[in-house]
């Protein structure tokens, strides 16, 4: 069985790069979602 300060440690890091690569996935998308409402807002607009 692992150490519960190393279990305790891994699960940080784990939890952290998981937090990571969630945050670099969702500014892409965030200002992907962001142009597209903005052009849809545009083509309204202008009909």
């Amino acid at each position: 069985m692992l150490d519960p300060l190393v279990d305790i440690l891994l699960f940080n890091l784990y939890g952290a790069l998981v937090t990571g690569i969630g945050l670099l996935l969702a500014i892409p998308y965030a200002i992907w979602q962001g142009v597209r409402w903005i052009e849809a807002h545009a083509r309204r607009r202008s009909t």
